[in-house]
């Protein structure tokens, strides 16, 4: 199934108003790190997200806008602009499309993602994991096709709701073609599967990205 299509199937199954993530592997730092979400998300009934920080490896992660530890979601804000996880990509970086549209829809809508400075979940380190196993070899194998699909899945979802998504489009053309190259130096059998990702998503938004370029 894979962690996109859980989550969903998560989201689809459940009722409560606020919605939020923690994988096997996570745990929370205390209970009263929990209480604190709770009070935050209470006293900002206007807000549709909420970005906390989190621990990897013992050391504090402060650019953690695209993973999925220590966010919290409003589900009226999720089902009102159809923000859903691919099930196409979701075996790698499903939570850096879902992010990526809520961080979109929330600046269109002009309505700030509320983010905090405080940790709240310690992401426990797994060598058995997906993207650690076999020398890193799932995440040289998936890493650009995960990231061109479930981009092509937020920029639609954005572009369904009428928001611009050109500046979008680009950084993330730039990102895989960084992960291309990164694979083609380190893990050259993957490189086709690569290059493959990153096909896929010029294919979708290559007049986007040459029109954006041309006026440079």
């Amino acid at each position: 199934m894979g962690p996109g299509q859980a989550r969903q199937q998560a989201i689809d199954n459940s009722t409560n108003d606020y919605i939020t993530f923690i994988d096997a592997g996570d745990i929370f730092i205390s209970q009263e790190v929990q209480v604190e979400m709770a009070q935050k998300v209470y006293e900002n009934p206007d807000t549709n997200v909420f970005f906390w920080l989190y621990y990897y490896k013992d050391k504090l992660v402060t650019h953690a806008n695209n993973r999925m530890h220590g966010k919290v979601y409003k589900r009226q804000f999720l089902e009102k602009y159809h923000v859903r996880f691919s099930p196409a990509g979701s075996r790698m970086n499903e939570d850096i499309g879902f992010n990526r549209a809520c961080r979109i829809i929330s600046r269109e809508i002009e309505v700030p993602i509320l983010q905090f400075d405080t940790p709240v979940i310690h992401w426990i380190y797994n060598e058995n994991s997906l993207t650690q196993k076999d020398d890193q070899a799932a995440l040289y194998r998936d890493q650009t096709m995960g990231l061109a699909i479930n981009s092509i899945n937020c920029i639609e979802t954005c572009r369904r709701n009428g928001f611009d998504t050109r500046p979008e489009i680009n950084q993330i053309a730039a990102h895989l073609y960084y992960w291309f190259i990164e694979t083609l130096v380190h893990r050259p059998e993957f490189a086709q599967r690569s290059w493959d990702g990153a096909r896929l998503f010029y294919l979708h938004y290559s007049r986007d990205i040459i029109v954006a370029n041309t006026n440079i």
